[in-house]
């Protein structure tokens, strides 16, 4: 029992210490009342108790009125000594002279300028020899080819339509219709469209199989009536046989009536394969033919659009008159009323009597059936 009584007091000496070496505490004074919540036995008045004051104001105000006095100041000296010095040189200048600065023009702005330059001092060089009466040593295919050059208007064709091809037109649209829509886009029709409204067959500058140049427009000025198909991929060449076969075997003995064909790569990377293939395409073709098929080798693709034929990979086929205008046209694998009516506008056309052929009676249709046959001698 002592020894447990000696450890609590063991236990509780530090606690003794700390305490008796800790200062004591010193009470706080007591806060005065608030007026009206004080003690209610206190006799003193309100007005006698006494408040704090109010913090001090900070003085930032004199100091920003203090700088701006200093720069208006400033600002009047400067205006004064301008003044001074205008008057001393006799100047007048406006009150605020802002410098303009000059756009320097881009790189195509002066490669234009310079092609306009060089344009005019071959014109003036050119005038000069001719006033002269010196002739000039350059060749005529070269005259050409430096006046294309400098034609500003022919160079911004060009751009625009390399922009189409390269940002708006795919290669494999064409391939993607056919595909889709077939070897038809829409049938022929059967009337023959008015003179006004037709457009005109595209015109390229082109070589024939026997070694001519020609256009199409030289064949049929001669002519009253005229089929001129375009194939432009060997997709399409079964297409247009399939209507210049059967175009021939009528009007082949018909002297104002022909056939016109036309083999078109409008692809600069195979036109040297069409180029390297056109022995064997001579071989193909019949002699009496071959100085009506025609060949060239660059794109035409305004020229056939602006025509009708929006499709490059499908072969087409266009009646035309002797003014170069496509009064019918038709696509695709020919249909048996489309012969038809093939035949029966280029006999009116060409100012032919309206006769069908006896094995195409029961394919075509009732207007074409029950045309008038010829009278007999």
């Amino acid at each position: 029992m002592l020894r447990t009584k000696g450890n609590i007091i063991r236990g509780c000496l530090p606690y003794c210490r700390t305490f008796a070496t800790q200062p004591p505490k010193v009470p706080l004074p007591p806060l005065p009342p608030l007026p009206g919540k004080g003690n209610e036995s206190s006799d003193a008045p309100p007005s006698t108790i006494d408040t704090p004051s109010p913090p001090p104001q900070p003085t930032s105000s004199g100091l920003l009125d203090r700088f701006a006095s200093k720069l208006r100041r400033d600002i009047e000296e400067m205006e004064q000594r301008r003044k001074e010095k205008e008057a001393a040189a006799g100047l007048s200048l406006p009150e605020t002279a802002i410098p303009k600065v000059q756009k320097q023009p881009g790189l195509l702005s002066r490669v234009d300028e310079r092609l306009q330059q060089q344009r005019r001092e071959l014109e003036a060089a050119q005038l000069a020899k001719r006033e002269a009466g010196q002739s000039s040593r350059v060749s005529p295919s070269l005259q050409k080819r430096m006046d294309e050059y400098l034609d500003l208007d022919a160079n911004l064709r060009e751009r625009e339509e390399l922009l189409k091809k390269a940002f708006r037109e795919g290669y494999w649209d064409d391939y993607k219709e056919a595909a889709r829509k077939g070897a038809k886009l829409w049938e022929a029709p059967r009337r023959m469209r008015n003179a006004n409204a037709s457009p005109l067959v595209p015109n390229p500058q082109s070589r024939t199989l026997a070694g001519q140049t020609t256009d199409v427009m030289s064949l049929v000025r001669n002519k009253k009536a005229s089929l001129v198909t375009f194939m432009f991929s060997a997709f399409g060449e079964p297409h247009v046989n399939s209507f210049a076969d059967r175009f021939l075997k009528e009007f082949k003995d018909v002297p104002e009536v022909q056939l016109v064909q036309l083999n078109i790569e409008e692809n600069w990377v195979k036109a040297p394969v069409l180029k390297m293939l056109t022995p064997v395409v001579r071989w193909r073709v019949p002699k009496d033919r071959r100085d009506k098929y025609l060949l060239h080798y660059s794109s035409i693709a305004d020229a056939r659009r602006s025509a009708g034929m929006t499709n490059n990979v499908l072969g087409w086929v266009n009646l035309v008159d002797s003014q170069g205008r496509i009064r019918w046209q038709a696509h695709g694998l020919a249909k048996d009323h489309e012969l038809a009516t093939m035949i029966k506008l280029t006999r009116k056309l060409a100012g032919l009597s309206d006769v069908v052929a006896p094995d195409m009676m029961d394919d075509v249709p009732p207007d074409v059936a029950q045309a008038k046959k010829a009278p007999s001698v």
